[in-house]
């Protein structure tokens, strides 16, 4: 898996009012980040969100790259 992992959730409104939801996924190899996102309309899917992510954590393999 990741080296380190954390997920962090934002929420806003948007102009019109609308509710938005957005989990990230960032996951930290060496001396970089990556960022995974998921936006949801508001209706709490945090669990859902949370458990795919765990199983992008737990299959996430880092490989060396071959020398050119």
């Amino acid at each position: 898996g990741a080296s380190a992992s954390r997920l962090v959730r934002s929420r806003w409104k948007t102009k019109a009012g609308e509710d938005i939801e957005e989990t990230a996924l960032l996951m930290v190899h060496g001396d970089r980040v990556y960022i995974l996102r998921a936006r949801a309309d508001g209706g709490g899917h945090l669990d859902q969100t949370r458990a795919a992510f765990d199983d992008v954590v737990r299959s996430v393999r880092w490989i060396t790259p071959a020398a050119r």
